[in-house]
């Protein structure tokens, strides 16, 4: 009761009179947050286990060593702006609907909400269900709420919390859609200048990224420069829509136009001693490297390890790693080590001393695995090729325009390009098959046998008015 006049005081409390569908009740508890408050998470699994995930945005969200391609030429520097809001997840509107999936799974007395919004608002939801006739005379009350399921007794209710739960497992695509759609708004996140997993980086002088709640901006700019920065004109538009929108921010982590900042992640300094050393360097945060080095070189004197350990040793150095991805090569007995076909994470093994030297050098080499974005691009193009025998390498000097184009958009999978199946393959490695072009269109063009429907259905509904087929 406590709780749910808490949610009340921040207008977030729902009631319902009736439990949720198929009981599926929800439960919070809280986590450790700071000194003075915990953050709230909502247990929300019975729901999730109900419901089908959505292939949202969450997909495209940005990674951290996608910042490696930013580019900072001579004379110029790079500045980063970031928003940050406060609870979020907590600032978004939802429907009765979904909060009534967020009841709890107990039940009070009506009039021990008196005084609240939230029962004014069951007791006139009863009001049109008490005044409700036949459908022929009041149609379905479309845009109304409806009767709900499951049994009804209008003395007492279930308190619910009336926004996103941390915790519901679609909480992190409605949210970011959301924050997606408010920002456009205002002339933000362009297809231009937006980071995307999965798609090639930007290539002109702004950069822009969203991660759920926080957004990011940064701007190339010549060394020097005193006017407005693209970066920060961002910075304002997204504060302006906040502004008018009312969605709270923390301002304490607000930045704007920093030369040395961290994004998704992403340590970026491009500050002046950097500059002055011909450097703008992208890494993983100093403090996580020093700590991960100093963890495994700790690690190093033992003679054992858990699967555990070994686990989260191999994400972190890989993490730390991609960011100078030629270094990930330092890794390879380290993986052999994690949990892997189901082995416990709790099982200890012995710990090889090629692991240990895995984890020195790279210990050693945590100190530059970071990337210059201050160097040009190569005046030419690579490429490699697939033969089962031989291996290589081929260049070709091409326009600065077309260097960047395929820099940028290199580690990203291209479209599907059909090759020659393992058995035309293996025959023509041992001088057998052909290149001919009317061969290889016969074997494209044979029909590929399609999956039919399993059920077709034809049906009238005449006043059904539920929805219920």
């Amino acid at each position: 009761m406590k709780l749910a006049k808490l949610w009340s005081t921040k207008g977030l409390l729902a009631l319902f009179d009736s439990p949720p569908p198929g009981n599926l009740f929800s439960r919070v508890f809280n986590n450790y947050k700071n000194e003075v408050s915990d953050r709230q998470i909502g247990d929300r699994r019975l729901a999730n286990a109900a419901e089908f995930s959505i292939a949202g945005p969450s997909r495209r969200l940005p990674i951290g060593f996608m910042m490696t391609s930013l580019h900072c030429p001579p004379g110029y520097q790079l500045h980063g702006s970031i928003t940050d809001r406060k609870d979020f997840y907590h600032q978004a509107a939802v429907t009765r609907e979904k909060a009534h999936l967020h009841c709890l799974p107990f039940r009070y007395d009506l009039h021990e909400f008196d005084g609240l919004v939230a029962k004014e608002e069951l007791e006139e939801i009863q009001r049109l269900r008490r005044r409700r006739r036949r459908r022929e005379d009041e149609g379905d009350l479309y845009g109304i709420n409806r009767i709900p399921l499951g049994v009804i007794d209008e003395q007492k209710a279930y308190p619910a919390f009336q926004s996103l739960f941390q915790g519901d497992h679609l909480g992190v695509e409605f949210a970011l859609s959301a924050h997606h759609s408010l920002l456009s708004g205002a002339g933000l996140l362009s297809s231009s200048s937006i980071v995307l997993s999965k798609h090639p980086f930007p290539s002109g002088a702004l950069v822009e990224g969203l991660v759920i709640d926080d957004y990011f901006s940064v701007s190339c700019e010549k060394v020097g420069y005193n006017g407005p920065t693209l970066s920060g004109e961002c910075f304002d538009a997204a504060q302006a829509a906040y502004s008018k929108h009312k969605v709270l921010g923390s301002s304490e982590k607000d930045i704007k136009n920093a030369t040395h900042f961290k994004i998704v992640g992403a340590e970026v300094n491009a500050s002046k001693r950097a500059l002055s050393n011909r450097v703008a360097l992208v890494g993983a945060p100093v403090g996580r490297r020093l700590s991960l080095a100093a963890l495994s070189l700790r690690i190093a004197r033992s003679h054992c390890i858990s699967r555990a350990i070994a686990s989260r040793l191999a994400g972190g150095w890989t993490f730390v790693l991609m960011y100078r991805r030629s270094l990930t090569c330092i890794l390879s007995d380290l993986f052999g080590l994690g949990v892997v076909g189901g082995q416990s994470e709790k099982e200890i093994l012995t710990l090889p001393r090629r692991v240990c030297n895995e984890l020195v050098v790279a210990s050693a080499l945590s100190f530059v695995a970071t990337s210059n974005v201050a160097a040009s691009y190569d005046k030419r193009v690579y490429a490699t090729d697939a033969s089962l025998r031989k291996g290589a390498v081929v260049s070709s000097p091409q326009p600065p325009e077309i260097v960047k184009t395929l820099w940028l958009g290199g580690d990203k999978k291209g479209a599907y390009t059909q090759l020659d199946s393992g058995f035309r393959s293996a025959l023509k490695t041992h001088g057998f098959g052909s290149d001919d072009a009317e061969d290889l269109q016969e074997e494209c063009d044979r029909p590929i046998p399609t999956k039919g429907l399993d059920f077709s259905f034809d049906f009238v509904e005449v006043c059904g008015g539920q929805g219920s087929v």
